[in-house]
């Protein structure tokens, strides 16, 4: 790692995962998320179960885009995660569609390991939020992240050119990206002057490719990653096919 010392922690290139929480989702639909509210409403019906289960399932293993746990991830390697969340009877979850695992273990599971592993850099990139409409709900969110990666955290007052070297010397760890809820654009104002990240163009980029098939995304990843080299910020490569 000595040869990464003086490098940006922008120009290091990190494996991650797409939609990384959906390793485990339930059968309840999150409103506001990818399906139209109405639909969520019949899906998550109980007394229509027996008519939407079967589709429901489909949706389900549609959704699921990692086969383990964020742990299992950290442990082969994973330093970038994007993780979608929403708050759903007073608990944040992990999000695709579908609900997903609960956050707050997770998040403890995180600070572990980069207890345990104090070379580490980690990318959390939280976006997406869903049933956030209030600032109580981001300051609710902000608390949790705070109270259990609090320490490893590194604010973007250091700057888009901090180097891994720098956040070693810093005892900081966590690089987190952070968007709000539109409805709700005032609650990130105070949380990134301090230790969460802007997650607009200013700060990362992450192109979507918007590909049904593998001939149709490598050229596009081709001239995506030929672009980058002209970036200043943090970039996010999503080698990713969306079946259409």
């Amino acid at each position: 790692r000595n040869h990464l010392k003086s490098v940006p922690m922008r120009k290091i290139c990190l494996p991650g995962t797409h939609d990384s929480g959906a390793y485990t989702l339930s059968p309840r639909a999150v409103p506001g998320n990818t399906l139209p509210d109405w639909i969520c409403r019949i899906v998550n019906n109980k007394y229509l179960e027996c008519f939407t289960g079967p589709l429901t399932a489909v949706g389900v293993s549609w959704s699921v885009t990692q086969g383990i746990d964020i742990l299992e991830q950290l442990n082969d390697g994973v330093r970038y995660f994007d993780m979608r969340v929403a708050l759903v009877d007073g608990h944040f979850h992990l999000v695709h569609t579908f609900l997903g695992p609960r956050l707050e273990p997770i998040i403890v599971e995180i600070a572990m390991f980069l207890a345990e592993n104090d070379s580490e850099v980690l990318l959390l990139d939280f976006n997406h939020m869903y049933g956030m409409e209030t600032p109580a709900a981001h300051e609710k969110f902000q608390h949790l992240i705070r109270k259990h990666l609090g320490d490893f955290m590194a604010g973007p007052d250091v700057g888009l050119e901090v180097t891994y070297g720098e956040l070693m010397l810093q005892r900081k760890q966590v690089i987190a990206f952070y968007i709000p809820c539109p409805h709700c654009p005032e609650a990130i104002d105070d949380a990134v002057a301090v230790d969460f990240w802007p997650c607009t163009d200013m700060w990362v980029q992450s192109p979507w490719p918007r590909s049904p098939s593998v001939n149709d995304l490598l050229p596009k990843l081709q001239v995506i990653s030929k672009e980058n080299s002209k970036r200043t910020t943090f970039f996010v490569l999503q080698a990713i096919v969306t079946p259409a």
